[in-house]
């Protein structure tokens, strides 16, 4: 990248803001399908089915961006964001064993809302200050961010899970999922805005 795009503090913050979000979020569909498919033996219309809330509430997520950003900077959404996520995500890792009880459900919903505040605000932050002849370059950085981290994380819930996974398995991959987003809610803290 150039000079100028590699100077830019927002777009530091929104490449490392997208790496995260595929790294907890981004990769919760793929560890929620094998958790509902290979260890709890659900068949895949039942699987479709149970994630039918949690795209919704990533669209409320959406719509809850819109007003949220007219009252508050796009940084500050973003760590919203992630935090909700966080919570989610920890909900969900401890709760396995019951995943119709109101903590996994709740931990769903606040997975689905994160999810859906973080795409755009980071997005916002990492772009905002970027010239428009330099748009393309940057928003490739951070689709490219995306796809490497989210390649390690399927890379290393594979190992984590094994042949047989059981619970515990589970729970320690729901953790990392929270811990990224967790990581990702630190840049959003410290991301610097451009006015």
């Amino acid at each position: 990248l150039s000079r100028a795009l590699r100077n830019l503090p927002g777009l530091q913050s929104g490449w490392l803001s997208s790496a995260c979000y595929m790294a907890s979020v981004g990769s919760q569909f793929y560890a929620m399908t094998l958790l509902w498919q290979q260890t709890l033996q659900l068949d895949a219309v039942t699987t479709g089915l149970l994630f039918t809330p949690l795209a919704l509430l990533i669209v409320a997520g959406n719509t809850l961006y819109t007003r949220l950003t007219a009252r508050y900077a796009s940084a500050k959404v973003l760590t919203a964001g992630f935090a909700s996520a966080a919570l989610g995500l920890w909900l969900l890792a401890i709760s396995l064993e019951a995943p119709l009880s109101p903590a996994f459900m709740f931990g769903v919903a606040l997975s689905g809302i994160g999810h859906g505040l973080v795409y755009p605000a980071m997005f916002a932050v990492g772009l905002k200050a970027v010239p428009a002849h330099q748009q393309g370059r940057a928003s490739a950085l951070m689709i490219t961010s995306q796809y490497i981290a989210g390649a390690m994380m399927l890379a290393i819930i594979s190992v984590l899970l094994g042949a047989k996974p059981d619970l515990t398995a589970w729970s320690i991959v729901f953790h990392l999922l929270c811990g990224a987003a967790v990581a990702g809610m630190v840049i959003a803290l410290c991301a610097r805005e451009h006015r």
